[in-house]
Parts: structure tokens; C-alpha cells; sequence
């Protein structure tokens, strides 16, 4: 994940300071801790990108739907049962 090898290097650039510059160590523990807490956990992403594709998947059948198309010709267009078009529809 793109994501957290960027947060890893940046907490590792302010581990860094806390050992170069104690004066600053309360600061760079607590941009360390909020920076972790930023982190994707292990299948956040995957969730993520399911959601994305669903989100998009509705959106379709609602501009389908709107546009005049019946929930048959839209599961058609879409190839999926039309149960699948209803069921998103309510």
C-alpha cells in the first residue's frame, strides 16, 4: 500500500528528529501517533475499491432508471438479473 509506505517514511523522519531534537519530542510523538492512526488497515483497501465499484454499479442503474429505462432493460444492458437492479433500487 502506496499509502502507508508514505506514512512509514514520513514517522520515520520524525522519529529522527525526536532523537536530533529532544526539545521536540512531545510534538513529533504525537504526529507519529496521529500519522499510525492514518494508516490503511490490511483489507481496508479491498473494502474500499468493493465499495467504489458497488457506488458505481448504482449509479448506473439509477441514471438508467431516470432516464426512463426499465429495471429489465437496464439488468440487460448491465447483465445481471433484474432482481439484482430491483434490489439495488430499494
Amino acid at each position: 500500500m502506496a499509502r502507508n509506505k508514505v506514512i512509514e517514511m514520513a514517522t520515520s523522519s520524525l522519529s529522527d528528529l525526536m532523537k536530533d531534537r529532544p526539545e521536540y519530542r512531545a510534538e513529533a510523538r504525537q504526529g507519529i501517533q496521529f500519522m499510525n492512526a492514518q494508516k490503511l488497515g490490511e483489507h481496508e483497501a479491498e473494502i474500499e475499491k468493493i465499495k467504489n465499484v458497488f457506488m458505481s454499479t448504482l449509479r448506473d442503474i439509477k441514471g438508467d432508471i431516470d432516464s426512463g429505462m426499465t429495471p429489465e432493460k437496464t439488468a440487460e444492458r448491465m447483465d445481471v438479473p433484474v432482481e439484482y437492479v430491483n434490489e439495488c433500487m430499494q
